[in-house]
């Protein structure tokens, strides 16, 4: 399985609706859920600290994450967009491996 993680910031007071976005009804997960090779997300908010969250999303794959985003191209980047209004910041963590 290969795993991408991302850290985010959100906007204070739009908490809700940046979970409501990233979470697991939300738009990138209805968007991922296009291609069957899409394994899920997972969204972690710490516990204590500054808000800040951490999404994981799960591929079969590094080739197919890579393929959905040249597919998918156009849509990715409108909602990646429409996002950055819900957030103080984003990075990506980093592109993972894993056989569990």
């Amino acid at each position: 399985m290969f795993v991408v993680i991302w850290k985010f910031k959100p906007k204070k007071g739009l908490e809700a609706e940046f979970e409501e976005t990233y979470g697991p009804h939300g738009e990138w997960v209805k968007l991922f859920s296009n291609v069957n090779d899409y394994m899920g997300t997972s969204l972690l908010k710490e516990i204590e600290g500054e808000n800040i969250y951490l999404a994981i999303d799960r591929w079969k794959s590094k080739e197919a994450f890579e393929s959905f985003k040249l597919r998918f191209f156009k849509e990715y980047h409108v909602i990646d967009l429409q996002c950055k209004s819900l957030t103080e910041y984003e990075q990506i963590v980093g592109e993972f491996y894993t056989k569990y």
